[in-house]
């Protein structure tokens, strides 16, 4: 596997890319700064030097008023020189150099007077014989008239300063290319180290499949950073293989359901197809097959509709409505199944609360219409209707003669399971009548449950109401 560190579009090259740029501004900037401050004070120490030597010559030609004098002032002038390889001082009258200099500083003067105007302490910067040179210029006239000036020039060699600066400068430049780099070899290194958990997870996720989901992504070793990270793979994960185990259940429970009525339908077509049959015959099979293939379509269309509500658990806007009002229309459509066994249906209470007014219409309808199938004859059906500071509440009650255990009654919100009643009950459903509401309950953020005791059955829905203060 290619290290990412490398790549152009690697996080850690990224980084060390910034943090090397970061490094060599910084250290660049710092560099400038000291550069410039050390040579400032190389450049001053210089220039007081030159000061210094230029006021020593100064003084010494304050003694000059005679020309008679002069010789005396110039041997005391050379004096000045020894020991001080880098002073040169030369001493000029009416053009003669009675105290000569190195020929390099005489030529740079008599050019530099020529062309421009003498100038009394006139301090100048040159380049001679690969030597660097600070000169200054003093211009002396005697008392007795009309003795010429005695003009003076006092140079010391700063090659060795101007050497230090320029080594210095290209020492700086190293440094700031050196740490530059090593900050960013150190950066991609320890972003890689940062990030092998990271690598490692990519390389447990790249290695799953759908029938390992199940197995978590380790969290050994992992930083507290990244932690939270895996532990939100590991949850969606859990939530994949929920899903897929729920589409292989579904799968299952609607190849298993079809079968019947498709192996039916094919049964009787088989038969008819056998021999000559009569008008009524054909008529009789016909009407069977309708009935199958009305089966087959009320099972889809709730398949359908189970699969749309679940997934549409984030998606499906809700809204403050009127429950009541749903549960009244629903009741005076179930009524007229149910005066068909003299049973009654009586709603209790009043709610309103957050959802979705079509899907909460059919729970209500898939309760009651469970309800008056499965009950006896003359029985009392009760839809209560009820809220708390949290949440709202759907109970139907009715009396059943069949005795269940709870593990019986909680099946019953499993796709295609059946009352036990239903082989027994006319016009018995498919068995998705309650996974429908579960499901619908899903979709509101709540949950339905069921319970037997005393002769009754009751089946409860509630779900939050917290969704009412946002309207």
């Amino acid at each position: 596997m290619r290290n990412p560190g490398w790549s152009q579009d690697s996080l850690a090259g990224r980084l060390s890319l910034y943090f090397g740029l970061g490094t060599l501004l910084i250290l660049g900037l710092l560099g400038t700064v000291l550069f410039v401050v050390i040579s400032q004070m190389v450049q001053s120490r210089d220039a007081r030097e030159l000061v210094s030597k230029t006021e020593a010559v100064r003084q010494l030609l304050a003694d000059i008023n005679q020309p008679e004098q002069l010789s005396e002032s110039l041997r005391r002038i050379r004096a000045t020189e020894i020991g001080h390889d880098d002073l040169d001082i030369g001493v000029l009258i009416d053009n003669v150099w009675l105290l000569r200099p190195e020929q390099a500083l005489v030529e740079h003067v008599e050019q530099h007077e020529a062309e421009s105007e003498h100038q009394s302490d006139l301090q100048m910067s040159y380049l001679a014989n690969r030597r660097s040179w600070e000169m200054r210029h003093l211009s002396h006239r005697m008392s007795s008239a009309p003795s010429p000036a005695v003009e003076v020039v006092v140079a010391i060699d700063v090659t060795e300063t101007r050497n230090l600066v320029s080594n210095l400068r290209n020492v700086l430049i190293l440094i700031g290319l050196a740490g530059a780099a090593l900050i960013a070899v150190l950066t991609w290194w320890a972003t890689s180290r940062a990030l092998a958990p990271l690598a490692r997870v990519g390389r447990e996720a790249e290695n799953m499949t759908a029938q390992a989901l199940g197995t978590p992504l380790s969290v050994e070793n992992a930083p507290v950073e990244i932690r939270g990270l895996i532990n939100s793979l590991n949850q969606m994960l859990a939530r994949l293989q929920t899903s897929f185990g729920s589409l292989r259940h579904f799968s299952a429970d609607i190849a298993h359901e079809l079968r019947t009525p498709v192996n039916a339908l094919l049964t009787q077509t088989q038969v008819m197809l056998s021999k000559e049959r009569t008008i009524d015959e054909y008529r009789e099979t016909l009407h069977q097959g309708l009935e199958e293939l009305t089966r087959l379509q009320r099972m889809v269309a709730d398949m359908l509709f189970i699969a749309r509500a679940e997934q549409a658990v984030s998606t499906t806007p809700l809204e403050n409505i009127d429950v009541s009002r749903i549960a009244s229309e629903v009741v005076e459509y179930v009524e007229l199944v149910a005066s068909e066994k003299e049973q009654t249906i009586t709603v209790h209470g009043h709610l309103c609360a957050p959802g979705n007014a079509l899907m909460l219409r059919r729970a209500i309808t898939n309760l009651l219409t469970n309800a008056v199938r499965y009950a006896p004859c003359g029985a009392a059906i009760d839809l209560t209707l009820n809220s708390t500071a949290n949440e709202a509440e759907i109970e139907v009650i009715n009396p059943s003669l069949q005795t269940m255990t709870q593990a019986q009654v909680d099946r019953l919100f499993d796709r295609f399971a059946r009352h036990p009643d239903a082989d027994n009950a006319p016009n018995a459903g498919l068995g998705l009548g309650l996974s429908i509401v579960q499901s619908i309950m899903l979709v509101h953020g709540g949950q339905a449950s069921a319970s037997h005791a005393a002769g009754l059955f009751r089946v409860r829905l509630q779900w939050p109401l917290a969704e009412m203060t946002e309207m």
